[in-house]
Parts: structure tokens; sequence; C-alpha cells
């Protein structure tokens, strides 16, 4: 069977961007839970490059996604590579269909930003996460001043019909992603009823002990000596750790 690194462009590079995240999000939750034989959602798996990786140290991981075709990708993958405890669900994290109290840990990475309601988002993550449990949140920053998927200045600042001018050029009908600001972010997760730790500033600078250094190379070199305000407020994006 050919390999299923052919059906996705640009695959091979996301794994390797994925392993060394992966890396980070373990060496964080590490300090807040016990990982092995921890049960673990990854709400907003994409097509399971991070799940993969964070199977390796975890009891079980679940990902869901509302992409068929990624969640497709990720089952080939993970039966290719002999993951077998790390499973994949083509569902809505906003509509979970798991009990409530079902997982030791809940991942959202960079995906909250893509969410239709981010408020029923957080909630439907809060209900499925073990009372003792903890929700690990990265998601951009909206005053980055490169948008991140698009790459085009302060495209997050611009008024709607303004940026969607400019995605429209990309062939994109509309910019329809709900990037965050720091406080934006905070007052979310307050509504829903979690209580929070902004990691960001710890790994910003540590970036060895957090593995971030090659993932951010010398972006992370200018941040770790300039991580106080105002200069905190353009961090690339935000690391949250929350418990209910």
């Amino acid at each position: 069977m050919e390999p299923v690194f052919s059906d996705f462009s640009g695959s091979k590079a996301h794994f390797r961007f994925s392993k060394a995240r992966s890396k980070r999000i373990l060496r964080v939750l590490s300090l807040f839970k016990e990982l092995k034989g921890c049960c673990l959602l990854d709400a907003g798996c994409g097509y399971g490059f991070v799940s993969r990786e964070l199977a390796r140290k975890c009891g079980e991981v679940t990902g869901v996604d509302t992409n068929r075709r990624a969640i497709d990708f990720a089952k080939r993958a993970a039966r290719e590579k002999g993951v077998k405890n790390c499973s994949f669900l083509n569902e809505n994290a906003e509509r979970l269909s798991f009990g409530g109290n079902s997982f030791d840990i809940v991942v959202s990475y960079q995906v909250l930003e893509h969410v239709g309601n981010q408020k029923r988002y957080l909630k439907e993550l809060k209900r499925v996460l073990k009372e003792d449990g903890v929700l690990y949140i990265a998601t951009p920053n909206r005053f980055y001043p490169i948008e991140p998927h698009y790459k085009i200045p302060f495209l997050a600042l611009m008024p709607s019909f303004l940026a969607n001018i400019f995605v429209r050029a990309r062939g994109v009908k509309e910019y329809d992603i709900k990037l965050l600001s720091r406080k934006k972010l905070a007052q979310l997760l307050m509504e829903t009823g979690f209580q929070f730790e902004d990691f960001t500033g710890k790994i910003v600078r540590d970036p060895e002990k957090f593995c971030a250094r090659k993932d951010f190379g010398l972006k992370m070199k200018f941040l770790k000596h300039f991580y106080f305000f105002p200069f905190r407020c353009f961090v690339p994006g935000f690391i949250f750790v929350c418990r209910k």
C-alpha cells in the first residue's frame, strides 16, 4: 500500500512541526497530570499528527474533527504506523457524543479560532472533562502582526469587508477565522466556568524546558528578553492550562 503521506500535500512538514509541538504539550501537561494511563481527547485533531504523538505517552487518545477526509487520513496513518491506542471520530466538538466526565485531559490545539460557537465549544470540553481533569488550549493571538493562516499583516484586525477582499484574492469566499486577544480568551474561559493559568510566559522564558526553541527560532530569542507589557501583547499565540 502506498504511504498515506501521498494523500496530503505538506504532510511531512506538518508531521515534523507536530512532533515538536506535541513534546511541548506533553511537557506542560506532565506538570499537572500523570500521563501514563490517562484518557485524552484531541478536540479538533485535523489529520491526527499531534494525536498520534500524544498517544506515545498517554493511555488512550481519541481525536475528533468535522473534516471527514482528515479523519480518514488519521485512521489510516494510525493503522499503518501501528498506533493502537489512538482512535478517530468524525464529529463536531461543539456537540460531542461522549458522556460527561469522560476524559482526564482535553487538548485544543489551534482549534478555538475555527469553531462556529466558541463558548459552546468550551462548555462541551468542560462537560466531558473529569472533575480533576486538565484542559490545554493553544490559540493564535489576534494582535500578532502577521495573521498565521494567510500570512497577511493585520488581517485579523481589519473590518470584515476589507479582510474578505484580501482572502478572496487567495480564492477564499470570506475570512471566517475568529482570532482572540489574551483578554478575550480569558473572558471566555471565565464565562465558561474554568479556572485557568496563562502558561505562555513560562514557555517564552524557558523555551528549552518546554521544547519551544526550534519551533520559534529567532522569534523566541526576541520574546524571551521582551516578554513584558506592552510587548507581550504581540506574542504569536497563547497557551492556557485550565481546570473545572
